[in-house]
């Protein structure tokens, strides 16, 4: 019955927001609170509509990709149009599938979502938490600068 209980993304709009307290991204501890952050982000609604979900489908180009990261957050694979944010927030064959927009209806009868790993999608999501972000930032502005 998960199969008929596909989430459709196309219209929600959501936020990533918030400030996490200052810990090692790359801890247990960091990976559990980022993705909570993300998961807190989302209506209560919207999260047991992913969390109830075989798969969130994205039929729309999302300029940034966050409903892909909310589903990720939520362990649940994405299946998005190969355009806009989804391609750099899915990753093919971890986390989803990528498709044209004419292979959207065929993937979503043939691929079989039981295959991803939860883990591994809850795993690529903490990569656009705040903590997340600041660590690429931190790095970036250190690599260009020298500055530690």
């Amino acid at each position: 019955m998960r199969r008929a209980s596909i989430a459709y993304a196309a219209l929600l709009l959501a936020l990533l927001a918030g400030c996490s307290p200052r810990i090692d991204p790359s801890s247990p501890e960091s990976t559990t609170k980022s993705i909570a952050e993300i998961q807190n982000s989302l209506p209560e609604a919207k999260r047991k509509e992913f969390t109830d979900a075989l798969a969130v489908v994205i039929p729309n180009v999302e300029e940034f990709g966050i409903v892909a990261v909310e589903a990720q957050a939520t362990g649940r694979p994405v299946l998005a149009v190969a355009a806009g944010g989804a391609v750099e927030t899915v990753i093919p064959g971890v986390t989803g599938e990528l498709v044209e927009p004419e292979d959207l209806a065929e993937a979503m009868r043939e691929v079989d979502f039981t295959r991803y790993d939860p883990r591994a999608a809850r795993q690529s999501a903490v990569r656009f938490s705040p903590a997340g972000f600041r660590m690429v930032l931190r790095s970036e502005v250190a690599r260009l600068t020298g500055f530690e």
